[in-house]
């Protein structure tokens, strides 16, 4: 029996549905916005051009920010920025990057900032912009590793615990304060690396970084130090065959018949920003599928309750990127459909070769507005004469997937609402009845609304439990809410 007084409930949530045989789920495109890209290049730093990674509502000074990256050609960096807007549409940049000047040097053989989360915790001194910075040192022993940053309001970073970093993640990182936990939580990149040795022993494990290195025998080394493993067999050296048609991903990866490198998404937790444990892989590619598949990250965010992803899918093979849909109860276990929702352009456009989604999208009007970022090649083609913009996309509210067809039905639920309302299309039925199964309330509704009242009375719906059933035998559901 669940309490539920307000706040919206979304179709797809099976804490609180229970669908029959007949109900077919569906997963909603994003549609381009016919003015993209929305933005250009503005400050000589970004030479690639960028691509929005946070956008978020400035709950301090209102309207919203949006924190974005580039890369740099000739520093080798890949520099972060924030921008600010009044409406969510127009956008003006920061003049200078968000750096790490101190950390300038000719050791330097690799760089990266990005803003990725935004703390809400109760506490006001705990409200604060958060960035990981990524480092690689040319000649130190030191590992591919991440320092921490936070700031007051965005412009001015200050270090938490310099000297302290974390090997438990790669340079594609996205984090998220969790207000059902009260913690933070990451979602990472991570390699799979898989096959087998001259004697037909199997290997599988999974690195942060690692180095591969041919032979020129038919076999590839693999060093590195292995995650999610007992610390005695972290330590790996070993000969594995490479196997016929190796095809680089244009990334470190390829893949052949008997051996394959490819990304999955692990996850972990932090009470301060700092400190990691948990760290868990939550989502590799299916039972059966190519063997160049595989996500290149995945920014996660809270919505109706649940937490909804827009995972980076990737095919190592053509090097295309494409943005899906994934929903969970619970931030581990993730339903993640098949279905691309913004995919890449036609030949030749702008966005043509990768997109990949921001974290998290705008409410703005009645629809939900998502920042992508788009690149005019894909992740084979190594072309230092790169570009990426940023486009928008819009999603009816509530719409990344519905429920049709069939009979949709509440678990117990107890609440002093009075009024039930409905985003749906075509014609749904709904009865309000007992736990006993003795019907309250009616109606039949038909038309195409993000918030229509179908039921409303004088006083409770009911004083006891009830349950909500919705014939969708000729309708289609995205979420109900009551009030």
């Amino acid at each position: 029996m669940h309490r539920l007084d307000s706040g919206k409930i979304l179709a797809i949530d099976d804490r609180y549905m229970h669908a029959d045989d007949q109900v077919r789920t569906t997963t909603h495109p994003f549609q381009k916005d016919d003015a993209n890209p929305v933005e250009q290049r503005f400050s000589e730093w970004e030479t690639s051009g960028s691509v929005p990674g946070l956008v978020l509502p400035d709950s301090a000074a209102g309207g919203y920010r949006m924190f974005f990256s580039s890369y740099h050609h000739e520093m080798g960096i890949y520099p972060t920025g924030m921008a600010i807007s009044a409406d969510g549409l127009s956008w003006a940049k920061h003049p200078d990057y968000l750096d790490d000047r101190d950390y300038a040097g000719k050791d330097r053989t690799y760089q990266g900032m990005s803003v990725c989360c935004h703390s809400q915790a109760a506490a006001d001194d705990f409200r604060f912009y958060a960035m990981v910075v990524f480092r690689e040192d040319k000649g130190k022993k030191l590992p591919f590793r991440v320092h921490f940053k936070r700031s007051r309001d965005g412009l001015v970073w200050e270090w938490l615990e310099r000297e302290r970093y974390w090997t438990g993640c790669s340079d594609v990182i996205n984090i998220i304060w969790d207000t059902q936990r009260q913690r933070f939580v990451s979602y990472h990149k991570v390699w799979r690396v898989v096959g087998v040795d001259e004697h037909g022993g199997r290997f599988q494990g999974y690195f942060t970084a690692f180095i591969p290195t041919e032979t020129g025998d038919g076999k590839v080394r693999i060093v590195g130090k292995r995650l999610f493993c007992d610390p005695a067999d972290r330590a790996v050296d070993r000969l594995l065959m490479l196997g016929e048609g190796a095809t680089g991903d244009g990334g470190g990866g390829y893949t052949t018949d008997v051996f394959q490198m490819i990304r999955v998404v692990a996850r972990a937790e932090s009470t301060d920003f700092v400190t990691w444990e948990n760290n868990t892989v939550i989502l590799e590619p299916p039972p059966g599928a190519a063997p160049d598949e595989q996500s290149y990250g995945m920014p996660v965010f809270e919505y109706g309750g649940m937490y909804l992803a827009l995972p980076r899918y990737f095919l190592g093979i053509s090097g295309k990127l494409n943005v899906r849909t994934a929903w969970s109860t619970d931030g581990v276990d993730f339903t993640a459909p098949e279905v691309d929702t913004i995919d890449c352009g036609a030949p030749g456009t702008w966005d043509c070769g990768m997109v990949l989604a921001a974290a998290e999208p705008l409410v703005l009007g009645d629809r939900l507005c998502v920042y992508y970022g788009g690149y005019n090649v894909d992740h084979t083609q190594d072309d230092g004469n790169f570009q990426m913009r940023p486009g928008r996309a819009w999603l009816r509210m509530d719409g990344f997937a519905s429920r049709a067809g069939g009979t949709l039905s509440t678990v117990p639920l107890v609440s002093r609402a009075r009024q039930l309302h409905i985003n749906g299309t075509g014609t749904i039925g709904v009865v309000v009845e007992s736990a006993a199964g003795q019907m309250l309330h009616s109606a039949r509704w038909q038309g195409d609304s993000t918030d229509a009242q179908v039921v409303s009375a004088e006083g409770p719906l009911h004083e006891d439990a009830f349950r909500i059933r919705f014939d969708l035998n000729s309708g289609e559901l995205y979420s109900f809410r009551l009030a």
